[in-house]
Parts: C-alpha cells; sequence; structure tokens
C-alpha cells in the first residue's frame, strides 16, 4: 500500500508553486515542450481516441477529507483525474489519454522534494487490443524522443503498477533508465495499459547533457541551449549544474 502524507502545509505549496514548470509554455519556452510536442505527435498518429490533458501535480482534498492538498504523483490518482476531466469515455473503444507536468514526492527521509517532470500516457478501452496498440507503439514513441538511441525492458516491481517493465534506453554505451511499462486496474475500464516517460531524462539524452540539472540552471548562456533539441555545445567552465 501507498505510504499516506498529510496534507501540504500553505508554505510547502507556496514553494512548490513558485518552482518553474518545463512543461508549460505559459512559463517561459523550453526544450522540454519540442521534446513533449514530438512524443505527442508519434502517439497521436498511433491511433484513433487520443486526448491531451494537463494535470496539475498537486491536488485539493476530496470529500471527506481533511482541507489542504495533498501529492498526486500515484498514477491510480493520476488516471482517476484524468478520466474526471475527459469528455464520456466509450469504454469498448480504444481510446490514448496523456498527462504531463512536474511530478512530487516525499525522498526516504519524508522530505518533500521535486522528481522531475513526467509523461504518462494511458491506452484504456478496447480491452487486449489496447495493451497491445501502446505495446507496438513504445518503440515509435522513443525513437521520437530520442532518435539514435536504443532500449530494452526488463521486468520490475511497482506498487502502483502490475507486470511493469523497467524501459532503460542505452546511448554512448550507457544505460538509462528512462521510463515504466505496465497496467493499472480500473472499476470501469479493467485492465488500463500505463507507460511513465521521465521527461528529464529523456531531454537530456537527447541534448547529450553532461548533467541532467543543467535544465534547471538558470545561467543566461545555459538557458539559451535550452530553447531548442540540438545537442549540447561544451560551455567553458559549465560541464555541471552548479
Amino acid at each position: 500500500m501507498t505510504e499516506q502524507h498529510p496534507p501540504l502545509a500553505p508554505e510547502t505549496l507556496a514553494r512548490l508553486y513558485a518552482r518553474r514548470d518545463l512543461t508549460d509554455p505559459l512559463q517561459g519556452d523550453h526544450a522540454m515542450q519540442l521534446l513533449i510536442g514530438e512524443i505527442e505527435t508519434a502517439a497521436a498518429n498511433g491511433g484513433a481516441g487520443y486526448l491531451r490533458l494537463r494535470l496539475h501535480p498537486v491536488r485539493g482534498a476530496r470529500p471527506g477529507e481533511t482541507p489542504g492538498a495533498r501529492l498526486a504523483c500515484d498514477p491510480r490518482d493520476l488516471l482517476e483525474q484524468a478520466i474526471c476531466t475527459c469528455p464520456p469515455l466509450n469504454a469498448d473503444a480504444p481510446t490514448t489519454l496523456i498527462a504531463r507536468g512536474p511530478v512530487h514526492g516525499h525522498d526516504s527521509d519524508g522530505h518533500l522534494r521535486l522528481h522531475g517532470h513526467q509523461m504518462t500516457i494511458w491506452r484504456l478501452g478496447g480491452g487486449r487490443t489496447a495493451e497491445l496498440d501502446l505495446n507496438e507503439l513504445l518503440p515509435r514513441l522513443l525513437r521520437s524522443a530520442v532518435p539514435d538511441a536504443c532500449y530494452r525492458m526488463q521486468p520490475t516491481s511497482d506498487p502502483c503498477l502490475e507486470r511493469c517493465f523497467s524501459i532503460q534506453m542505452r546511448l554512448q554505451g550507457d544505460w538509462h533508465v528512462i521510463g515504466r511499462l505496465g497496467r493499472l486496474s480500473h472499476h470501469r475500464y479493467g485492465p488500463v495499459t500505463t507507460l511513465l516517460l521521465e521527461l528529464d531524462e529523456l531531454l537530456a539524452l537527447r541534448k547529450v547533457l553532461p548533467d541532467a540539472a543543467l535544465l534547471y540552471q538558470s545561467a543566461t548562456a545555459v538557458q539559451g541551449q535550452m530553447l531548442d533539441l540540438a545537442p549540447w555545445r561544451a560551455m567553458e567552465g559549465i560541464s555541471r549544474a552548479g
């Protein structure tokens, strides 16, 4: 069972909201938005019933809960948000839902921190067909994100996903974990094939960054390289974020 944490204090919420969401064009242009666009285009070309959503990583209290807010990093929670946000869906017709944004969570010491940005893709409805569709779509999605990389899938455990696989991408001789693929059980739609992609890691691989933390570097010279998907150009004195 997922560990429960108390509602977030107002000062904690203010700190979370102050962090820039690299997926949001309203907060400024960033290469991550271009990466998302390429992945979403590949997903949209993979079949009918495509819906793109923006879900905030922090939600308000549900009826019966203490007023405040709790984190909504759990893909089961996000799926419920997605279904509530959408127009009525046909449970018998395959539909692709996509949500993206920053993900916050508690580390092993209980401290709240930004885990990075994540894209979640659900394929629901249509039974076994939906699962096959997303498995067949996966290579196209990954090629759209990092065209020159190869990938592998290895069985892993996950507190939320059944039949879960770790997705690892190889670039320049090293393997990097960039996501998970598994199934969620839903009371109406049955097994929902779920793909979680780590956008920070994917963008760092696409741009061949020496350090993914450079995505958050505020230096003007660094930010100038974060407006496109071109490979990182080495800069004197900057090889790691600091």
